[in-house]
């Protein structure tokens, strides 16, 4: 039972569903990101622009594409890589592993016509 453990954390299936589950989770979170900043931009150009008052100044305008728009998209991007290095972690430790370890050598046999 303990070598079972043992033997599930260096199972290359399970590292690589980890990996393809992280590469999905990845580029899902990276999909919201980019809806978050074209609604966010719709959100914006609506409250703003379209206002009665008419638009703001150039800092102030500046100011809120930043705050409102591109921080919450960054933060999405950064998650993104944050996953993609972690799934890139456990490759590199899968290759690592298994690079360790020696292959058996085949003998090809020839055959003679």
């Amino acid at each position: 039972m303990n070598e079972e453990k043992e033997m599930q954390f260096h199972n290359e299936g399970i590292v690589s569903r980890l990996t393809t589950w992280g590469n999905i989770v990845a580029f899902i979170v990276l999909g919201f990101a980019v809806i978050e900043l074209i609604w966010n931009g719709y959100v914006w150009y609506n409250q703003v622009m379209l206002s009665p008052y008419g638009a703001p100044g150039f800092g102030i305008m500046i100011g809120t594409i930043a705050s409102i728009m591109v921080m919450p998209f960054l933060g999405g991007v950064f998650y993104f890589l944050v996953l993609r290095g972690l799934v890139q972690l456990l490759n590199l430790g899968l290759d690592l592993y298994y690079g360790g370890i020696e292959e058996e050598e085949v003998e090809v046999e020839t055959i003679e016509k």
